[in-house]
């Protein structure tokens, strides 16, 4: 129910273990994860890569863009999605990203 709430919300953190942890309260569930194979292998299916956040930021960005009614540059994108370390994969995605919003 965590993941689903923070996920239906438009501007929100990465979800990664610490969030959940943090926001189910419970430090025994963290400290006796290993013990807990099954719940840790949920929290593997649920957690988003950083990869996959960042994706997710362009994909906010660009929403924001068309919705402003400004051009689709990559600079713009970049600016929106608050990414600083913009890789190669990222910067393909984008573009991939702009060519099918174009």
């Amino acid at each position: 129910m965590i993941v689903e709430t923070a996920k239906s919300c438009t501007n929100r953190p990465r979800i990664s273990k610490t969030f959940i942890f943090c926001q189910l309260g419970d430090p025994m569930l963290r400290t006796n994860l290993n013990r807990l194979p099954n719940l840790n292998a949920r929290l593997n299916q649920w957690v988003e890569s950083p990869f996959v956040y960042r994706c997710l930021r362009i994909d906010w960005a660009i929403e924001r863009l068309i919705t402003q009614g400004l051009p689709l540059k990559l600079w713009r994108i970049r600016r929106l999605a608050n990414i600083r370390d913009f890789s190669e994969a990222l910067q393909t995605y984008a573009i991939a990203q702009v060519i099918r919003y174009s």
